[in-house]
């Protein structure tokens, strides 16, 4: 009985034993590393911000298009298409 309670003890201090290491190591971590790396921040507000503003500044240095002269026959063309359709419908 004395040897089967001894070996809980040592499986109980193994297991606080290697939970301590664990944990000591994870603290040696977390301070190497704020100590010893440089905080970096986004400020994604400010880039947004450019980026929109880019987004503007591109659609109004952009030529509007209803001053394509290509565009109209294709605009008389559906507006033909759109009559002729009306006719038959009419007509039925």
């Amino acid at each position: 009985m004395l040897l089967y309670s001894g070996m809980w003890y040592k499986l109980f201090l193994n297991i606080m034993i290697s939970i301590f290491l664990i944990y000591s190591f994870h603290q040696l971590w977390d301070y190497l590393k704020t100590a010893y790396s440089k905080q970096t921040t986004k400020d994604l507000i400010q880039f947004q911000t450019e980026k929109y503003k880019k987004i503007i500044e591109q659609i109004q240095t952009i030529e509007p298009s209803h001053t394509n002269p290509e565009k109209d026959p294709m605009k008389d063309e559906l507006e033909d298409f759109v009559n002729n359709l009306q006719q038959n419908v009419q007509s039925v």
